[in-house]
């Protein structure tokens, strides 16, 4: 089967999903929805997703707030078309005209397979027919071809037009573009003036220099072909503060080359942070994401994360905890987890920022509300472990109790990862005593062990305690920052706990930090990129 392209936009691919398991009428009445869809679109205009929604289902729940673009919503339906059509082919009866598969209707347009595949963001839509030799292939019936012909006659008419380049002509832009070049222009930007001076596209000139200088696959820049180290610290140098332009002259690329490594670094860190989730019954209703995730108690915390102090101190803070985990904060977790690892899953190589941004910070939140619950069900756990020890917890040693925390939250975080909050019963109780009953079977796991000891963890440092709670810590502000704060200025701080999230507030995104303090996002990440190089800073508090 030939590979599609992924999904941009999560309202198509929840279509998509649904379709797989949808009966064949309704699959086939929404393909018919989408391709009239796709000739009324403006690719220059934007559509609300509840408009998309009832045109393609007949349903007005979204979820998705922003409009779609038109260009993109257009390419989508194309590719929903051609996905979906696996699950509901067509005859190629169905049209008068019979049908073409891809390599026929190449050759009645006149250009190249190729050309009619990039085609599709255009529009043009192939789906799965079913040929007179009763064969299934990729094509497209005559009807929607002709349509196609009349809303792209000019673009039809100029690739079909394409012609070689000449050796006379390739010779005159191969001297101009090492005259250029010789000026101090780059290949880039050699290739764009001799096309704004010519007939021929900007990147048929970009790959004919490429070809002459003997460079073949992708583009690899100055520095030569990215390696994985490489690719490491440019990571760690964005997330330092360091700027763009910085990082390119001390590795010898283009700027843009520098965010290009970055975007794809931050993707594959992503994809291997793929999360997991519990589905609820809730999830599918059309308003889950506004009711559960925009809840006041999901948004906002009751009482002040116990970051700060000693072992003791953040102890003594835990049973003063009184969020309700299964009712609210929980089912929360899960979909934030389930959003983000939907949106992980269609990413592209080399993915837009705003689209990265939204998956860190929906991971941030997961782990917040995910430590929310820990801390409010770790009582349960430490309640066991003091029934055990027949004494408080508090009067251990230092390097005792650190180890006995840890213990305690490596079995809360094992339950998180499983727990299911709508069974009951004894098929699932309840969270606490899930933690309980986890809590007695570890301790007698490790007497039989080793009799009479205590966890082996040795001396835990406080500030790293809270790790086995966090899945996504990578992704917010090291607990050794959280500590340099007080470096910063009351403005710049604000913006670092607001960006990460810390204390009553969750973490924000860069579009809504701009809205928040009224600034825009390119200024906002200017300042906060100087605040994470203050706080990486070498200091007396090194650590």
């Amino acid at each position: 089967m030939p590979r599609t392209a992924v999904l941009h936009t999560q309202t198509i691919q929840s279509i998509l999903e649904s379709l797989e398991h949808a009966e064949i009428t309704r699959c086939q009445d929404t393909l018919r929805s989408a391709e009239e869809l796709i000739l009324e679109i403006d690719p220059d205009s934007s559509y609300p997703v509840e408009f998309v929604l009832w045109r393609l289902t007949g349903d007005r729940g979204a979820e998705e707030t922003l409009p779609i673009k038109g260009g993109v919503l257009r390419r989508d339906l194309a590719i929903l078309v051609q996905r979906a059509s696996e699950h509901a082919p067509i005859d190629a009866t169905e049209d008068p005209d019979g049908a073409l598969d891809m390599h026929e209707a190449a050759a009645a347009l006149g250009v190249s397979v190729r050309t009619v595949q990039r085609w599709r963001n255009d529009g043009l839509v192939f789906r799965q027919i079913r040929f007179a030799d009763g064969q299934l292939r990729l094509g497209i019936l005559h009807g929607t071809l002709k349509a196609f012909r009349e809303r792209t006659s000019g673009r039809l008419h100029q690739a079909a037009g394409f012609t070689r380049i000449s050796p006379e002509e390739e010779r005159r832009f191969l001297d101009r573009a090492r005259s250029l070049m010789a000026s101090g222009q780059s290949l880039n930007q050699a290739a764009l003036e001799i096309a704004s001076q010519s007939t021929r596209a900007h990147e048929t000139i970009r790959q004919l220099i490429r070809r002459h200088r003997g460079e073949r696959g992708p583009v690899r820049g100055v520095g030569g072909r990215v390696r994985r180290r490489e690719r490491r610290l440019v990571l760690e140098g964005i997330e330092r503060g360091f700027d763009s332009s910085q990082l390119a002259e001390r590795l010898g690329r283009s700027t843009p080359s520098i965010r290009r490594i970055a975007a794809e670094a931050r993707a594959d860190r992503l994809r291997g942070l793929r999360p997991s989730w519990i589905d609820l019954p809730a999830f599918d209703q059309a308003d889950a994401e506004h009711v559960l995730l925009g809840a006041r108690d999901v948004v906002h915390r009751r009482t002040v994360e116990p970051r700060g102090g000693t072992l003791l101190e953040q102890v003594h803070a835990l049973r003063e905890t009184s969020d309700a985990p299964e009712t609210l904060i929980l089912p929360a977790m899960n979909l934030q987890s389930r959003i983000a690892a939907r949106l992980i899953d269609v990413l592209p190589r080399i993915p837009p920022v705003g689209r990265l941004d939204e998956i860190e910070t929906r991971l941030r939140r997961a782990d917040s509300l995910r430590r929310r619950i820990g801390e409010a069900v770790l009582g349960a756990a430490i309640a066991r472990v003091e029934q055990h020890l027949s004494s408080s917890i508090t009067k251990l040693k230092p390097n005792q109790l650190g180890g006995w925390l840890a213990f305690c939250i490596d079995v809360v975080g094992a339950i998180l990862e499983q727990f299911d909050p709508s069974a009951r019963g004894e098929i699932e109780p309840r969270l606490d005593r899930r933690v309980a009953l986890e809590t007695d079977k570890q301790i007698a796991l490790l007497e039989r062990g080793a009799p009479g000891r205590s966890p082996d963890h040795g001396l835990v440092v406080a500030g790293d305690l809270w790790a086995g709670l966090e899945r996504f810590r990578v992704l917010g502000l090291a607990s050794r920052l959280e500590a340099r704060l007080e470096r910063l200025g009351p403005d710049q701080r604000a913006l670092v706990i607001a960006r990460f999230g810390r204390g009553l507030d969750q973490a924000m995104t860069m579009q809504e930090l701009s809205t928040r303090f009224d600034r825009s996002s390119r200024s906002l990440a200017v300042e906060l990129a100087g605040a994470l190089r203050i706080l990486h800073r070498s200091g007396s508090d090194r650590g």
